[in-house]
C-alpha cells in the first residue's frame, strides 16, 4: 500500500485538506482514530483521487464504488502509518532526506520548466538549483519528508523479518523433489459379508487372556425392575409398582443386606462382572462412572442410591466382592473383540489381494486391471512430500513412501482410514544442484521479499485493528457492499 500512500498523501497537499474534527456531527462520513472526516473533507479528496486514477476516462458506477472503497482503506493506512511514525518507530533527519532527493529527484520537481534541457529533465539544474537556492532545498526537504518518511517506515518494518537462506533452500528442495504417479485405493472397509463372530472373539480372548489382566476389582449385586409392560395404563401402573418395590429393596438392603432382602420379596439377585477404578462401563448394569467410583469410595456391603438406567430400569445395587487381581469379563469386551476381529480379516483379505494385484501388474497394466476390478484410480504429476492428492488429500505417510519408490515400480501398501493405498511411479523428478547454483540468489531475493511482505502484512493488520473506524460512507455514496483491508504492500 506504500505507493497509494504515498499518492494519498500528494491529494491531501494539493487539496489543503486538514485533519480535523467534523463541525456537523450529522454530515460525517467516517472517523479514523482521533481523525474524523466531514463529507466536504472526504468528498474533495475522493474526487482528486479519482482524478488521479481515471484521467481522462469516464467514470462508471462500478469504478466509483471500488475507487471509494480503495479510497477509503488507503485513508487508514496513511493513518496507521501517521501513528507508527509519531510513536517513534522511525527517526528521520534533514540530512537523509537531502541525499535521497539528490539521488532521486521528487515528480513535482521535474515537471520545472527551470530545470529542462531541451525539452527534458536536467539533473544537474536540478543539483545545482540545490546548491544555490537554500530556500528551495528546504522547500524541497519539507515537501519530500512525508513520503521519505512512510518509504523508511516500510523499509524498516520489513527488514525486521527473519530470513534463513538454510530454510530456502531446504523448501527448494522439497518444491523440486515429486514425482508422477497412479495412485489406486484398496478399500477394506466395503467387505462387509467378511466379520468375526462370537466364536472368534472367544478364542482371541482366551489366547489373550494375560492381556485382559487387571489388578484391585470390585463387583456389584444387584436387583434390576424393569417396566415389562406396553400398554399405556398397565406401564403407568407397572412404574408405580417399581417405585414402591425399589424404595423397600433400598431401605431392606441398607438394613440387612441386597441378598436377603431379595430373597423376602421374592426378587432375583444378579452380580456384575468385575471393574476397575478406571472403568466406566459395569458390565451387567452399564456405564456409569458415579456407581464405578462409589464402589471403589465405600467398604463391601455399602449401599449406593437407585440407579435409574437411561432405557428405565432400575438397579439397586450393593458392593459385593474385591479382589487383587482378576480378568475383564468377556461379555463386557465381546462386541470390541468382533469389531476388532472384523477389521482385521478384512485387512488380511484386502492386503492379500492387493499383494496379488501387483504379483500380477505392471505399471503399465495397472489402470485398466484396477478399472475391472473397480478399484478408485487416480493419476498425479508432480507430487512432493507435502502435496494433496486428488480425491486423496494429504497423507504424509503415502506420500514419503511415492519419493522412497524407483520410477516403474510399486509403493508398499499404506494403511488409512480404512483403506490400503498403493501408487506406481511412472517418473521421478529430484532436484538438480546446478539449476539451484545459477537460481539461488534469485530464488532467496524472491522468498525474502515475500517474507518481508508477509511480516509487514501482518503488523499492518495488527496495527489496525487497534483503532476506532467508523465507516457510514453508504448514507454518502452508493456502495454496493465493504470491500476487506487492502494489505500494505
Amino acid at each position: 500500500m506504500i505507493n497509494r500512500c504515498i499518492m494519498i498523501y500528494i491529494v491531501l497537499m494539493l487539496c489543503g485538506i486538514a485533519f480535523a474534527t467534523a463541525k456537523d456531527s450529522n454530515a460525517l462520513v467516517s472517523k479514523v482514530g482521533d481523525r474524523s472526516y466531514d463529507f466536504k473533507t472526504f468528498d474533495d479528496g475522493f474526487k482528486a483521487y479519482l482524478s488521479y486514477h481515471l484521467g481522462n476516462r469516464t467514470l462508471t458506477a462500478l469504478d466509483s464504488t471500488r475507487l471509494n472503497d480503495q479510497y477509503w482503506e488507503e485513508l487508514i493506512g496513511v493513518y496507521v502509518y501517521d501513528q507508527a511514525i509519531k510513536a517513534g518507530r522511525i527517526s528521520v533527519s534533514d540530512a537523509e532526506i537531502e541525499n535521497d532527493i539528490i539521488a532521486n529527484p521528487p515528480d513535482g520537481v521535474k515537471i520545472i520548466k527551470d530545470f529542462h534541457t531541451n525539452g527534458r529533465f536536467d539533473a544537474s539544474k536540478y543539483r545545482m538549483a540545490l546548491v544555490d537556492r537554500p530556500d528551495f532545498r528546504r522547500s524541497v526537504i519539507d515537501l519530500s519528508r512525508g513520503l521519505y518518511s512512510y518509504s523508511k517506515l516500510i523499509r524498516t518494518i520489513k527488514e525486521e523479518a527473519v530470513i534463513y537462506p538454510d530454510s530456502i533452500y531446504a523448501e527448494w528442495l522439497k518444491e523440486h523433489n515429486t514425482a508422477d504417479i497412479t495412485a489406486m485405493v484398496f478399500d477394506y472397509s466395503r467387505l462387509l459379508s467378511i466379520t468375526a463372530n462370537e466364536a472368534d472373539a472367544r478364542q482371541y480372548y482366551m489366547n489373550n487372556i494375560d492381556a485382559y489382566l487387571r489388578e484391585e476389582g470390585r463387583s456389584y449385586q444387584y436387583v434390576r425392575l424393569s417396566p415389562t409392560a406396553t400398554a399405556s395404563d398397565d406401564r403407568q401402573q407397572m412404574i408405580q409398582s417399581m417405585k414402591a418395590n425399589s424404595a423397600i429393596l433400598l431401605a431392606g438392603a441398607r438394613e440387612k443386606g441386597i441378598a436377603a432382602t431379595a430373597q423376602e420379596l421374592g426378587f432375583e439377585v444378579l452380580e456384575s462382572g468385575m471393574f476397575s477404578a478406571s472403568d466406566k462401563l459395569i458390565p451387567g448394569i452399564g456405564t456409569n462412572p458415579a456407581l464405578v467410583a462409589y464402589a471403589f469410595a465405600n467398604p463391601l456391603g455399602s449401599v449406593p442410591d437407585i440407579y435409574y438406567a437411561p432405557n428405565g430400569d432400575y438397579y439397586i445395587c450393593e458392593v459385593h466382592k474385591y479382589m487383587a487381581e482378576y480378568h475383564r469379563d468377556f461379555s463386557s469386551i465381546q462386541k470390541d473383540l468382533e469389531r476388532q476381529l472384523s477389521k482385521a480379516k478384512r485387512m488380511d483379505y484386502m492386503r492379500n489381494y492387493a499383494n496379488e494385484f501387483v504379483s500380477k501388474q505392471s505399471p503399465a497394466t495397472m489402470r485398466s486391471a484396477a478399472e475391472k476390478d473397480s478399484l478408485l484410480v487416480v493419476e498425479a504429476s508432480n507430487i512432493g512430500i507435502d502435496s494433496p492428492i486428488p480425491m486423496l488429500g494429504l497423507t504424509p505417510a503415502f506420500n514419503e513412501a511415492i519419493l522412497n519408490t524407483p520410477e516403474g515400480s510399486f509403493t508398499p501398501l499404506i494403511e488409512r482410514e480404512d483403506k490400503w493405498l498403493l501408487a506406481a511411479v511412472h517418473k521421478r523428478n529430484v532436484p538438480d544442484l546446478q539449476l539451484w547454483n545459477q537460481t539461488k540468489d534469485e530464488v532467496i531475493s524472491s522468498v525474502t521479499k515475500r517474507v518481508q511482505q508477509e511480516h509487514l502484512n501482518r503488523w499492518y493488520l495488527q496495527e489496525r485493528s487497534k483503532l476506532e473506524i467508523i465507516d457510514k460512507r453508504h448514507e454518502f455514496y452508493p456502495l454496493r457492499g465493504k470491500q476487506p483491508p487492502k494489505l500494505s504492500e
